[in-house]
């Protein structure tokens, strides 16, 4: 919108005439007319006048003018300093946010890479095998001479080797169990269960592949530098 036509809403708003507002203003008909339709300039005396007459400020003419119109009232003090100031607190927001986007692209590259970087990240689990129950009056390493459960259940299948295997005196206690620790507990470990104890023995390691901070930080880091662009598109437009 131009001045003159925000001059002339004003008035329109008020109810008056031209006539009318000539006369409120205390300027020529003829005068107000040209300021209406952009073909004078008021001075700083008249511009108060107007502003009296209208009850409108500065600031609430740059929300409807464009900001070339303003320009043209920059002779006046008014209007200079507001442009002045407007200017400052621009350059201040726009400053905010090019800071903004790079800390933001700073630290989205980071976690990126960070990300990239645990790509090969795996979990260790070992897992620890009991035979069997042994008795409080029995030798801790009673069942060491019976099979680990992969090779029993080998040996299971071929006929020889189970019988064999169910003519030992331990088969009937044979009750295994495996556990998994995420942390190495050594070569074995003892507890106490119902009716004697148990011994854990280590009897492998398994390593898997998790991917969960891999995924997570790419997707953290791309959204945080995607910010960070967004933050400087802002304040080149601001």
């Amino acid at each position: 919108m131009k001045f003159g036509e925000y001059l002339k809403a004003q008035r329109e708003n008020a109810g008056w005439t031209q006539p009318e507002a000539a006369s409120r203003i205390a300027i020529e008909q003829s005068y107000l007319s040209k300021l209406e339709n952009d073909k004078a300039v008021p001075s700083a005396e008249i511009f108060d006048r107007l502003m009296q007459a209208y009850q409108f400020t500065v600031k609430q003419i740059s929300e409807q003018v464009t900001s070339t119109e303003l320009e043209k009232l920059k002779d006046i003090v008014l209007v200079r300093e507001f442009i002045v100031s407007s200017k400052k607190a621009d350059n201040a927001n726009r400053r905010k946010w090019l800071l903004a986007g790079l800390v933001m692209v700073m630290l989205g590259s980071l976690i990126f890479s960070a990300g990239i970087a645990v790509k090969e990240y795996y979990n260790e689990t070992y897992i620890y095998e009991s035979k069997g129950v042994v008795k409080d009056d029995e030798v801790i390493t009673l069942f060491t001479e019976m099979p680990h459960y992969e090779r029993f259940k080998i040996r299971m299948n071929n006929e020889p080797d189970r019988d064999s295997l169910a003519d030992h005196p331990l088969f009937s206690r044979l009750d295994y169990q495996q556990v998994s620790w995420d942390h190495d507990r050594g070569s074995f470990y003892d507890i106490n269960v119902v009716g004697g104890k148990r011994r854990f023995n280590f009897v492998g390691q398994k390593i898997t592949p998790n991917r969960t901070f891999h995924y997570a930080f790419v997707a953290l880091g791309a959204m945080l530098i995607m910010g960070g662009l967004a933050c400087f598109y802002i304040s080149r437009r601001w």
